[in-house]
């Protein structure tokens, strides 16, 4: 069975020959530099990348049958960088992720919004050597497509360039500039899904989404404020892509989700990243009994505890137990909860993806 066969069968909620298994497939199932890095020291590699698969190590994804190659836009040939008052690098959206204090649309009015910059999906460049990627790597590999996330989430957006504390204030009284806010995203999200999937919708496997709507312990707006105010607009755009490809689409939401997922399952999404198990209410038995014939389970490996700290047979036991859970009738990629920071020691990467092997078998 090819990657591809293997990734399309879990998604449907089918068992494929093995589990599916995802390390650098994603922008956010990837790892750090120095992570990575370390990684190719301990496997005896160099740290060369291949240019046909320029976003990872394409030799250890093979080497520990990874199955998901990512591709993603690039940014537009005239993007000049900016800078905070503190001199931290400003993206294409106008904030930092680097000083996330820093909110260009903070305090701002409907009329700031609509005169905002926001980026523009027809810019030159930004489809460069898209479609020539996509069919290199449908055509001549058998790997699973993902498309990276090309737009913030309704709610994130709000948070990143309006202030995580103006834009819940907001949500809560100032409906004008909700709806003028949330007017402006759509516009802009349809604008980069129909420029994106019209290029590679019918090469792809995964679209991947992200909106981070919780935290740690629970969700940062009620289940029926984030129905009134936000899923709308989400439902919106989860229509239009699914008009434009028939990939399944996951979205990334960290935290704990739990009481949003039906919400959220109605939206239209086929599937839950990174499912976030040291998250309050995400407990991975609990959440496939639930949601386990509707959603399928993108992640589910621990980064807060088990892969930075623990023992390799601490972290292969995590693996067992998350395969146990969550892979029965399919609806199941293994990977980390993130992408992993620098904190995470080779051995314990090494005995995840083994122990993906060992125990993923159907």
């Amino acid at each position: 069975m090819t990657s591809r066969e293997r990734v399309i069968m879990a998604l449907n909620h089918q068992e494929p020959d093995r589990l599916p298994i995802d390390f650098g497939g994603t922008g956010l199932t990837s790892a750090k530099p120095a992570v990575l890095k370390n990684l190719q020291n301990f496997l005896g590699l160099d740290h060369s990348i291949n240019p046909d698969f320029p976003y990872f190590d394409i030799r250890i994804q093979k080497k520990f049958g990874c199955d998901i190659q990512q591709i993603k836009l690039s940014e537009p040939q005239d993007f000049r960088q900016k800078y905070t008052p503190s001199g931290k690098p400003l993206n294409e959206w106008g904030f930092s992720w680097e000083e996330l204090s820093y909110s260009p649309l903070k305090d701002a009015s409907p009329d700031d919004v609509k005169k905002y910059p926001w980026p523009d999906p027809d810019a030159a460049g930004r489809t460069s050597g898209l479609k020539e990627h996509v069919l290199r790597l449908y055509e001549t590999t058998d790997f699973a497509i993902a498309a990276n996330e090309i737009f913030l989430g309704p709610f994130e957006c709000g948070c990143l360039l309006c202030g995580y504390d103006d834009w819940l204030v907001r949500l809560a009284t100032d409906e004008e500039f909700v709806v003028s806010f949330l007017d402006k995203w759509l516009e802009s999200a349809t604008g980069f899904a129909q420029k994106y999937f019209g290029i590679i919708g019918d090469y792809i496997q995964i679209v991947q989404l992200g909106d981070d709507i919780a935290t740690q312990k629970g969700l940062f707006l009620s289940p029926l404020m984030y129905r009134e105010k936000i899923f709308p607009y989400f439902k919106k755009i989860v229509d239009i892509i699914k008009k434009l490809t028939r990939a399944k689409i996951i979205l990334h939401s960290c935290g704990s989700s739990y009481r949003l997922l039906p919400c959220l399952q109605e939206a239209g999404i086929d599937g839950i990243n990174p499912l976030q198990t040291s998250a309050a209410e995400m407990d991975p038995v609990k959440l496939k009994s639930e949601f386990g014939s509707a959603l399928s389970f993108h992640g589910g490996v621990d980064l807060q505890h088990i892969l930075p700290y623990g023992t390799v047979s601490e972290v292969k036991q995590f693996v067992k137990n998350c395969i146990t859970a969550l892979a029965p009738g399919g609806g199941y990629i293994l990977a980390a909860c993130h992408t992993m920071p620098d904190d995470v020691p080779p051995q314990n990467i090494v005995a995840m993806l083994e122990a993906a092997l060992e125990f993923g078998n159907y």
